[in-house]
């Protein structure tokens, strides 16, 4: 793939989960009908004054799932690859930056790995409880920078879950994305990016602590069957939330999230307000899904007015600079 063409896919990726991100950022975990509550969401919204999670948050701010991600692209550019220790100490030094311990939307496995890893403990362990979303919301660098390769795509998936997830649920989730990522930047269409998620969520799952949960890959199957047989989109999302689930267990937000880009024909801004309106972890969900749409699309299919409302909310963040950087990495890995 042409650098140019090679940069505009890794922009659709990172821009990608940083609008997702911030779309679904008000109707993330809200205890009520957020369809009561805002309709139809189609733009960037304040968080509500009572929000749980985000109270003070302005249209267009990202939350952990976009800070964690330019965290781990940072680290890698820095390295130029994928280590244990440079994982963890970016998401240490993220964690301690928004507060550590009292921050109220650091993740349940997250918070629980940073306090084991603060302690010194071994990295291999650290994570082995760690079943719900956090590593997949912030997986995507880890596709970006294996265009088209398979194989070091899912193993520096794994290695990037072992910190804080390293369970077979959440390795097969995040293998998942990264690989459906890299697919997609090797330029190849829907049959292969959909076939090779499938074998990298069975792959991942015979890696990391073994727990008794559902299979992803199974799973896909399922959304598949949803998107066939619901008669709208809205009636499609619903069936998403109330049956195959958008909270925080792997195993439910990875396929709602390739359901949503199915739906969303891999459109970016579809692919976020279809992640909003379904609810639940609406900015993980969000993320995850217009994060893999970018990859597809490309940031040519983002309209400028979303890139530029990202820059002006979250000034502290040179998404330019970040994009410039893994493109630069992803050409080394590809050239060898």
């Amino acid at each position: 793939m042409e650098t140019l063409k090679l940069r505009d896919r890794i922009a659709g990726v990172i821009y990608g989960v940083a609008i997702g991100d911030a779309m679904g950022m008000p109707a993330c975990f809200l205890p009520e009908d957020t369809r009561k509550k805002f309709g139809w969401i189609e733009d960037f919204l304040d968080a509500p004054d009572d929000h749980p999670v985000h109270r003070g948050f302005v249209a267009g701010q990202i939350t952990d799932d976009t800070e964690q991600t330019l965290a781990i692209a940072q680290s890698i550019i820095d390295e130029g690859n994928v280590t244990l220790e440079g994982i963890a100490k970016a998401l240490l030094s993220w964690f301690e930056s928004v507060g550590g311990e009292e921050s109220p939307y650091v993740g349940p496995s997250t918070k629980a790995a940073m306090i084991r890893i603060k302690r010194g403990e071994d990295l291999t362990k650290t994570g082995i409880t760690g079943t719900t979303n956090g590593a997949v919301m912030r997986i995507s660098p880890i596709g970006v920078i294996h265009p088209g390769d398979f194989d070091t795509t899912l193993k520096d998936a794994e290695l990037s879950c072992i910190p804080t997830h390293n369970t077979n649920v959440a390795i097969s989730g995040a293998s998942a994305i990264a690989v459906g990522i890299s697919t997609a930047l090797g330029g190849r269409g829907w049959d292969d990016i959909l076939t090779s998620m499938e074998l990298a969520a069975e792959r991942g799952a015979e890696k990391g602590e073994k727990y008794i949960l559902p299979s992803i890959k199974e799973r896909f199957n399922f959304v598949y069957a949803l998107i066939d047989a619901s008669k709208d989109e809205k009636e499609t999302l619903e069936n998403f939330y109330n049956i195959i689930g958008t909270g925080l267990p792997v195993y439910e937000i990875v396929p709602s999230a390739l359901g949503i880009v199915l739906l969303a024909e891999g459109d970016p801004i579809k692919s976020a307000i279809y992640a909003a309106n379904c609810s639940g972890d609406a900015d993980t969900l969000g993320a995850i899904a217009t994060g893999l749409a970018g990859a597809i699309s490309g940031v040519s299919a983002i309209p400028e007015r979303y890139i530029e409302k990202i820059r002006e909310v979250n000034k502290r963040y040179n998404f330019e600079k970040i994009i410039d950087g893994l493109t630069e990495v992803a050409i080394k890995n590809m050239n060898g």
